[in-house]
């Protein structure tokens, strides 16, 4: 670890927005929900030891008393000792995306699974490899990125390598799912419903509609 936990602080350059977010959820008795992707460390330092990203058993590296064996635990009880730093070590965390789920050792809790969750069935809107007409997919895209979270094809972010077909289909989709799979959110060519988008295939020149 390039630091230990306990001295985690929020950086100097958002410390005072954070202090903001975090002072606005403790008023509304919100939780304050994180994203933690250990493998992203081995980006930043080609000598960072594979075993404290992947949870492989690395040897434990202690911080007054408290031994850390991987990164998930180690970020999370960094973010634990930079909320006390500015007032609110006693926040609760929401762990909201994580290669994989793990308990923070520092305030040796285990992680507890979302309850009463519906979740959606499995479909998807994909890009149509065989559109004719392209001229609007530039700017469909940034709408469709505009209200929803297509952070995952940024630089270093996990979908990174995508081609031009999947970063499509990945805008769309997220698009479609954040409109809880309304059949009008798979349509980006005005005026067709969904099953009208299916009969003249040829002719929605931007999206397809798949079911699993």
């Amino acid at each position: 670890m390039e630091a230990a936990p306990s001295a985690g602080r929020f950086r100097p350059e958002i410390i005072a927005q954070m202090t903001q977010i975090v002072d606005f959820l403790t008023k509304n008795n919100a939780p304050i929900t994180i994203n933690i992707y250990p493998f992203l460390s081995l980006y930043g330092n080609d000598d960072f030891p594979l075993n404290y990203a992947f949870f492989d058993g690395a040897q434990p590296v202690d911080d007054h008393g408290i031994s850390y064996t991987n990164v998930f635990d180690a970020n999370f009880d960094t973010l634990v000792s930079s909320l006390k730093a500015v007032g609110h070590g006693d926040m609760p965390i929401v762990a909201g995306d994580a290669y994989r789920l793990y308990n923070g050792q520092g305030q040796n809790k285990l992680l507890v699974g979302a309850q009463n969750v519906t979740y959606l069935q499995n479909k998807w809107c994909s890009f149509n490899p065989e559109a004719k007409d392209l001229t609007k997919l530039a700017k469909n895209i940034d709408f469709a990125c505009t209200y929803s979270d297509c952070t995952a094809l940024g630089y270093g972010s996990s979908c990174n390598g995508l081609d031009a077909n999947g970063n499509a289909s990945y805008a769309f989709n997220m698009y479609f799912q954040v409109k809880n799979q309304d059949e009008e959110a798979c349509i980006f060519q005005g005026g067709l419903s969904l099953v009208e988008a299916l009969k003249i295939f040829a002719f929605v020149h931007v999206i397809t509609y798949l079911e699993e």
